[in-house]
C-alpha cells in the first residue's frame, strides 16, 4: 500500500463501517417500533378485556405470532452487524469467497431498496478461497455495489456473481440500464482504483456512456500481497 494512500483508505474504511452499521441499526430500530405498536396492540386487546369485552384469541395469537416473527429479524440483523464487526478480526485467514459476498449483498439491499433497485447474487456451488482479511473484501464488494447502484436507474437488477477459472476468483458487477455519464461516477471510481490497486486485484470495466456498468474485479491469492495473483 502507497503511503500517500494510507490516509484516504483508513478515512473511506472508517466511512464504509459508518454506512453498514447505520443500515443495520436503522433496521434494528425499524424492528423494535415495529415491536412496540404490537405491544400496543395488545394493551388494547387487554384494556378492552377489562371493559367486558370477549378477547379475540384469533387475533391475539395473530399480534403474539408477528411479535415472535419481527424478534427473529432483530435476531437476524444484530448477528449480521456482529459478523460484520468480526470480520476485521485477524489480519490474514482463509477467506471463502461465496459466503461474504452473500453477506455484503444482503446487508447493501436495503440501499438498493432506497433506489428501487433489486440485488440478486449468483455463486458457484464450490467457493473460492482467498488469503486475507475478511473486512477488505468486503470493503472491496461494497464499493462495487456503490459504483454500479449509482449508475442504476429504478427498476433495475444489480447482478453480482462469483466466477471461478482455474481456483481463481473473479467477482462481475452489472447493471442493464445504460449509463447516462461517466463523469458523475469519477469520484466513486477514483477510490476503487486505489482500493483495488492497495489489495493487488485487476479490473476490467464497461463505463460508457449508452452501455449498461459492468465491472470484473480479478482478485489475488492473497489480498495482502503475498502469495501468487492473477495474472
Amino acid at each position: 500500500m502507497s503511503d500517500a494512500n494510507e490516509p484516504l483508505l483508513r478515512e473511506e474504511g472508517f466511512a464504509f463501517c459508518g454506512a453498514i452499521t447505520a443500515s443495520l441499526s436503522h433496521e434494528i430500530t425499524n424492528v423494535f417500533a415495529t415491536i412496540n405498536e404490537l405491544s400496543g396492540l395488545l394493551d388494547d386487546f387487554f384494556h378492552a378485556s377489562e371493559q367486558g369485552h370477549p378477547l379475540d384469541v384469533k387475533r391475539l395469537m395473530s399480534t403474539t405470532q408477528r411479535i415472535a416473527s419481527q424478534v427473529e429479524r432483530g435476531q437476524r440483523y444484530v448477528k449480521r452487524l456482529n459478523r460484520f464487526a468480526h470480520t476485521v478480526d485477524g489480519r490474514e485467514s482463509a477467506v471463502p469467497v461465496n459466503e461474504h459476498v452473500e453477506a455484503m449483498a444482503v446487508m447493501c439491499r436495503r440501499f438498493g431498496t432506497l433506489r428501487r433497485v433489486e440485488l440478486q447474487t449468483s455463486l458457484p456451488d464450490a467457493s473460492p478461497t482467498i488469503a486475507g482479511c475478511p473486512f477488505d473484501l468486503q470493503h472491496i464488494v461494497f464499493r462495487c455495489i456503490d459504483v454500479v447502484l449509482a449508475a442504476s436507474h429504478e427498476g433495475d437488477v444489480l447482478r453480482i456473481a462469483v466466477e471461478t477459472e482455474k481456483g481463481d476468483a473473479r467477482l462481475v458487477f452489472s447493471n442493464d440500464s445504460a449509463l447516462e455519464s461517466v463523469e458523475k461516477l469519477k469520484p466513486r471510481l477514483d477510490f476503487l482504483s486505489v482500493l483495488l490497486t492497495s489489495h493487488h486485484c485487476t479490473v476490467e470495466s464497461t463505463l460508457e456512456a449508452g452501455q449498461p456498468v459492468r465491472l470484473s474485479v480479478s482478485l489475488p491469492r492473497s489480498l495482502s500481497g503475498e502469495g501468487d495473483h492473477h495474472g
